[in-house]
């Protein structure tokens, strides 16, 4: 019984305007709406409700967050990436502070888990660098 009113709510669900969508996703996380959503734009919307101040970052941060893809260029992401700390190219996602995640061929380091301090790729403030490893045991 419980299955038959699963479909019974995706088809009331579907029919839904996109911005009462954008109203019920904002109580939840990016990574449930992730499972839910397929329209760039409602993700973007999201974004940019949140990220008011950082309209011009908001189609990196779709890429990076969503197609994970780097947030310069558009390499998709591997279990080897490089986290870039910068003061003004970080992003709220989910009323947490995230940084932008970067493909080892827009920032190389000497080491995996390198950590490299310099000018950032996107804004003219100094910043770091840190590679990061996928641990798999």
């Amino acid at each position: 019984m419980w299955s038959y009113w699963n479909k019974k709510i995706d088809l009331y669900y579907m029919k839904l305007p996109d911005d009462i969508k954008i109203h019920i996703y904002r109580f939840l996380s990016i990574h449930d709406v992730k499972k839910i959503e397929k329209k760039k734009d409602n993700y973007l919307t999201l974004i940019k409700l949140e990220n008011r101040t950082k309209l011009e970052l908001c189609e990196n941060i779709y890429r990076n967050l969503i197609s994970n893809q780097c947030f310069r260029c558009e390499n998709e992401l591997e279990s080897n990436y490089v986290m870039g700390i910068c003061s003004e190219c970080n992003f709220t996602i989910d009323n947490k502070r995230t940084y932008p995640l970067f493909c080892r061929n827009c920032v190389k380091l000497k080491s995996e888990r390198g950590f490299l301090t310099r000018y950032c790729l996107t804004c003219p403030s100094y910043s770091a660098f840190l590679g990061i490893v996928a641990h798999l045991s």
